[in-house]
């Protein structure tokens, strides 16, 4: 059996298709048994799937889907990571105390971060002090803090080692003070809202082809949408087809959703492109999802993928949740962690959840990604799993098992609920499609206007997007080992 497609020819994406690649694979009169015609899915580009509605690009108006549109190429979001535990280090060696009764020593920090009768510990250890006097400031980066070790015991002692540059004080309590007290304490406690960014990037494919190669190709898929009732001659060759269009297609889509899963980005802090062409142009490159889970999420490696370790990563994912059951967890996963988790939670669970009873939302509330063949669901934990493979993190881990694991949806500011992968691009930008036509326009031989005196066309196909973690948060990497 031989099954050709016009995507295989010719190798290089530079290169004009022509007729000596055209007749060279099927002939100029190919025998055909049977025709199937069909527009691929997108089935296991998931990420799209989770981002826009992939169904509406096939249609005429390629700019639908659920894509937030604006009017930029910078985007910034702002996470409100609620209040962080004051914490400092310190900055100066101390030397060995003897707490005996209530006898003090001095730690110098960092950061003049407490005052008269809080409590603070030494990260690494746990020991706990409070301290008996306000700090005095020696300089920018020495605050000497007069304090007494808490303890049951009467003989309190502890290392000098323990009490050297860089280790961390965190923060315990505030004014635990004596009867009748005449001071308090004036700790206070940072909100820890971020500002996160990044860019929209442009996404282009180009496809050329010359009058001779585009009139065979529209004869070609004429005789493949056909209905051929029984066999021609017996030749035991079986073809399909697909047109020079939905090649771009699919190859704009597999662009978009690799690129979205997997580019590191290219500007730095103070969101400055470091990428541009030798005449000095900037090149958008934004931060595809794995990146961003990267910098603020968590990792974990496996050996062996076990119930017990399942379990550990839903609780990571709802630990900063304001409910810990209820969530709807996606596990976007290459084939071999997809069919590892299968086998662990049909056994568990003895049931998937069914197109009855579980689906994703999207913003407006409303069923968008029902289970099904295409993706399996799970109640466990107390939590909605859904697992749904993806191709193209099968095809950049085909040997170990990997994932990345995150809430389907946040709460914004006013208490409401959405995405919490959201594609972007720019409103008008969404997908366009052009074409630069020569002698003989479309078809090859059609006359009238012509843009090139050569005798070939070329498309081209452009999509600008970009993505945001909203909580990166709450997000983990699954890597086995």
């Amino acid at each position: 059996m031989r099954i050709l497609n016009v995507k295989d020819l010719p190798k290089s994406v530079t290169t004009t298709k022509t007729m000596a690649e055209f007749g060279k694979a099927v002939g100029e009169k190919p025998y055909l048994l049977n025709e199937i015609f069909t527009l691929p899915g997108y089935e296991n580009l998931t990420l799209l799937k989770l981002t826009q509605n992939v169904a509406g690009l096939m249609k005429k108006n390629l700019g639908e889907g659920d894509i937030q549109k604006i009017e930029s190429f910078r985007f910034d979001w702002r996470i409100d990571a609620g209040p962080r535990i004051p914490e400092t280090t310190i900055s100066e060696d101390a030397g060995s105390f003897n707490f005996e009764g209530s006898a003090s020593g001095v730690i110098t920090t960092k950061d003049k971060m407490f005052s008269k009768g809080d409590i603070f510990e030494l990260v690494d250890t746990g020991h706990q002090f409070r301290l008996s006097d306000n700090a005095r400031t020696i300089s920018n980066d020495k605050h000497l803090n007069p304090v007494v070790l808490l303890g049951t015991r009467r003989d309190r002692t502890i290392s000098s080692s323990l009490l050297t540059v860089g280790k961390r004080i965190r923060f315990i309590a505030g004014g635990i003070v004596p009867e009748a007290s005449d001071y308090g304490s004036y700790f206070t406690l940072p909100n820890r809202m971020e500002r996160h960014a990044n860019f929209i990037s442009r996404f282009r494919v180009d496809g050329s082809r010359s009058g001779d190669y585009s009139y065979s190709e529209r004869i070609y898929l004429e005789r493949v949408k056909k209905k051929m009732d029984g066999s021609v001659d017996g030749t035991g060759e079986f073809y399909t087809w697909s047109g020079q269009k939905q090649d771009m297609m699919d190859k704009l889509m597999f662009s978009i959703n690799s690129g979205l899963l997997f580019m590191q980005g290219a500007f730095d802090e103070d969101l400055i492109h470091l990428v541009r062409e030798e005449d000095g142009r900037p090149i958008p490159i934004g931060q595809g999802i794995i990146p961003q889970i990267r910098a603020y999420g968590q990792f974990m490696g496996y050996n062996n993928l076990s119930e017990t370790l399942i379990r550990k990563v839903i609780s990571l994912i709802v630990e900063r949740r304001p409910k810990k059951t209820g969530n709807e967890i996606v596990m976007l996963v290459n084939w071999r962690l997809y069919q590892q988790v299968q086998i662990i939670l049909d056994a568990l669970t003895k049931q998937r959840l069914t197109t009855q009873d579980s689906y994703l939302t999207r913003d407006d509330n409303k069923k968008a990604y029902v289970v099904g063949s295409t993706y399996c669901g799970y109640e466990f934990a107390g939590n909605k799993l859904f697992v749904m493979e993806d191709s193209t993190l099968t095809d950049r881990y085909p040997d170990k098992g990997y994932g990345i694991v995150f809430n389907t949806r946040v709460q914004t500011k006013d208490g409401k609920s959405r995405m919490n992968i959201q594609q972007y691009t720019i409103n008008g930008f969404e997908m366009f499609d052009n074409s630069i036509l020569g002698v003989g326009g479309e078809s090859g031989h059609s006359s009238g206007a012509v843009s090139s005196a050569v005798h070939a066309s070329q498309s081209v196909l452009m999509a600008y997007r970009g993505v945001a973690v909203y909580d990166p948060y709450s997000t983990l990497i699954l890597e086995e080992n």
